[in-house]
C-alpha cells in the first residue's frame, strides 16, 4: 500500500468518525433539550406599546398584517404604518385603517427600512417599541406575549416566527429555529417582530442608523450585544411569515440575504479579539463557497498535464463534500430527538442540500454587491387580501 493510499484510508477513517460522532451528540443534545422550560412571564401591567410597519410597495400582503393586528386581544397600543411605493400602499394602508383610532399612517420616504423606522419612531408614544415587517400575520395572543418580559427585566425580544406554506424548503427554516433557539437557547434578534424598551433606543443613540440599507435586524442585534442588555426568545409570541418554499425563491433570497449579512459584517468589524474572531467565522461559508467554484476549474486545468493530481483533488473535494453533508445531517437528528418526532427523518436531504446551495449563493452575493437596494423583499403573494 503506497503512502497516498494509506493516507486516504485514514482520510476516510476520519471522515467518517467526524460525522458519526455529531450524530451521536446532536440526538443527546435534541434529547435533553426538550427537559428545558422556557421562563414564564405573567402580564403584570399594561406598558403603552407603538407597533411599527414599514410599508413599501407592499400593498399585496399589508391587508392580511393590519387583520391581524387589528385581532390582538392586548389593546394598549398605537399602530404606525410608515407606508410608501409605487403601487399605492399609502392609500391602501390609508383605506385598511380608516375610523380605527389605534392606526396612523404616514409616508414613507424613499431611503430604506431604517429610514422609515426613525420616521415612525419620532411620533410614536409608547415606552415599548416593537418592530413588525409587512409580511406578517400575528395570532391575537403575540403582542401580550412579546412584551410581557420587557415589563420584567429583559430590553429586547423577538416573537415565534412559523413560515408559511411548509414545503420541502421552508422546512429547512423551522430546522433552523429550533436548532438554534430551542435546542441552543439563542437569543439572537430576528426580523419580523422585535420588541425593545423605548430606553435601549435612547442608548443606542436615540434612532436606527438610516446609512445601514441591509441586514438592519442583524445590525440592530450586533449593537445590543455589545451594550450587554438583556434579549429573549418568546415561542408564545407566534406570527406567519412568508420563507421562500421553492428553490428559486431559496436561491434569490439567500444571494440577497447573504449580501446583507456580509457588508453588515464588514459593517460592524471590531478590532477586538473575540468580536474579529466571529466576524471571521461568519465570513468562512464566502471563502468555502469560493473554493468549490473555483476547485474544479482547476482540477479540469490541471487534468491534461497532471492527471493524477487532478484525480487527487477531485477525490478530496468529493471528500470534502460528503463530510459537510453528512455533518449537516446531525440537524435533522437533533430536531427529531428534540421533537420526539422521527417522522423529521424523512426531510434528511434537506440541510445538506440547502447548505451546499447556499455556498454557493455566497459566490453570487460576492460578484453581485453593487445589486444592494435600500429597498428588497423576499417572496410576496399576488394576490391583495384584505
Amino acid at each position: 500500500m503506497t503512502s497516498l493510499e494509506i493516507f486516504k484510508t485514514a482520510a476516510v477513517a476520519v471522515v467518517i468518525l467526524s460525522i458519526l460522532i455529531p450524530w451521536i451528540l446532536a440526538a443527546v443534545r435534541g434529547w435533553q433539550a426538550n427537559r428545558r422550560r422556557f421562563p414564564m412571564y405573567p402580564l403584570v401591567e399594561l406598558p403603552g406599546v407603538s407597533i411599527l410597519i414599514p410599508a413599501w410597495n407592499e400593498r399585496t400582503i399589508l391587508g392580511r398584517c393590519i387583520g391581524s393586528v387589528k385581532g390582538l386581544t392586548y389593546t394598549h397600543f398605537e399602530c404606525i404604518i410608515i407606508a410608501g411605493g409605487a403601487d399605492n400602499t399609502f392609500q391602501f394602508a390609508q383605506e385598511l385603517t380608516a375610523n380605527d383610532p389605534r392606526f396612523r399612517v404616514i409616508p414613507q420616504r424613499p431611503g430604506g427600512k431604517n429610514k422609515a423606522l426613525n420616521d415612525g419612531y419620532r411620533i410614536s408614544t409608547g415606552n415599548i417599541l416593537v418592530l413588525l415587517d409587512a409580511d406578517c400575520e400575528v395570532e391575537p395572543g403575540w403582542l401580550g406575549a412579546l412584551i410581557a418580559p420587557l415589563t420584567y427585566s429583559a430590553s429586547a425580544a423577538c416573537g415565534n416566527y412559523h413560515p408559511n406554506p411548509i414545503t420541502s424548503i421552508s422546512i429547512q427554516f423551522v430546522m433552523n429555529k429550533i436548532s438554534s433557539y430551542f435546542l441552543r437557547g439563542s437569543t439572537t434578534l430576528h426580523g419580523g417582530a422585535i420588541a425593545l424598551r423605548r430606553s435601549v433606543i435612547d442608548q443606542l443613540g436615540g434612532n436606527f442608523p438610516e446609512t445601514v440599507w441591509v441586514g438592519t435586524d442583524w445590525d440592530l442585534n450586533a449593537r445590543l450585544e455589545r451594550l450587554k442588555v438583556q434579549k429573549v426568545f418568546v415561542p408564545g409570541a407566534r406570527h406567519r411569515t412568508p420563507y421562500p418554499y421553492t428553490w428559486p425563491q431559496f436561491i434569490r433570497n439567500e444571494i440577497r440575504w447573504r449580501r446583507a449579512l456580509f457588508f453588515a459584517t464588514l459593517r460592524t468589524w471590531r478590532p477586538d479579539i473575540k468580536e474579529s474572531i466571529s466576524s471571521v467565522m461568519v465570513l468562512v461559508p464566502y471563502l468555502i463557497g469560493a473554493l468549490l467554484v473555483i476547485l474544479p476549474l482547476i482540477i479540469l486545468l490541471l487534468f491534461p498535464v497532471r492527471p493524477e493530481l487532478s484525480a487527487t483533488l477531485a477525490w478530496g473535494l468529493a471528500l470534502y463534500l460528503v463530510w459537510a453533508s453528512g455533518r449537516r445531517l446531525s440537524q435533522v437528528i437533533e430536531v427529531s430527538a428534540y421533537t420526539r418526532d422521527w417522522r423529521w427523518l424523512k426531510w434528511f436531504w434537506v440541510p445538506p442540500a440547502t447548505l451546499l446551495v447556499s455556498l454557493f449563493c455566497c459566490v453570487a452575493a460576492l460578484i453581485s454587491l453593487r445589486r444592494i437596494s435600500p429597498h428588497f423583499q423576499g417572496y410576496r403573494p399576488r394576490a391583495s387580501s384584505r
